[in-house]
């Protein structure tokens, strides 16, 4: 991993080192891939995710470091594979980062854990001025099953956007089916 010229071959090398729990801490493997140079592939990104239970205490460490957006968001995301739920804390510090990437891999993140506290910003990013950040917002509540949602969701029945409208109305199904009929059957009189 840390000496072969090929790119490829090095990544090839990190998942088998990874297979066999034996990969470098995150920020060593991201230096020895020269990693943050360039844009996460979808290899980094299941390498990242596929480490995150061997070290969410070093990959919330990497978080404090100056890292591209971009990176820093793929981080977050991954710390929602790390089955660790002491990161909710660190989930629940970037709920408001200016960058709705981190915002977005923040709720993909907190679905994934299915922790409940993070109803809270789930709930706040339901009235996210970005349609992307909205629409985690609604995946995390289905995905939470927070029922204590379906108010504002219902509002977002009338969102703008209209995979927003879409989503929501998916998500009223789901988390409150018979008030969704209920709804329905007076939207038909």
């Amino acid at each position: 991993m840390a000496r072969d010229r090929s790119p490829r071959v090095q990544l090839e090398a990190a998942f088998a080192l990874a297979s066999n729990g034996a990969l470098p801490p995150p920020r060593e493997s991201l230096r020895i891939l020269k990693a943050l140079s360039r844009q996460p592939t979808r290899l980094d990104i299941a390498l990242l995710r596929s480490t995150a239970p061997l070290f969410p205490d070093q990959m919330v460490l990497l978080l404090q470091d100056d890292l591209p957006s971009v990176w820093k968001a793929q981080i977050v995301d991954a710390l929602g594979w790390s089955e660790n739920m002491s990161v909710i804390e660190v989930l629940e510090g970037v709920a408001a980062d200016p960058d709705p990437e981190i915002r977005c891999a923040m709720l993909r993140a907190s679905a994934r854990l299915g922790h409940p506290a993070a109803s809270p910003w789930v709930m706040a990013a339901l009235n996210d001025p970005i349609t992307s950040v909205r629409l985690q917002g609604i995946a995390a509540c289905i995905r939470l099953g927070l029922r204590e949602a379906v108010p504002e969701l219902s509002r977002l029945r009338t969102d703008e956007q209209l995979w927003v409208r879409l989503r929501a109305e998916q998500a009223v199904e789901d988390l409150a089916p018979e008030d969704a009929t209920v709804q329905l059957m007076g939207a038909v009189r």
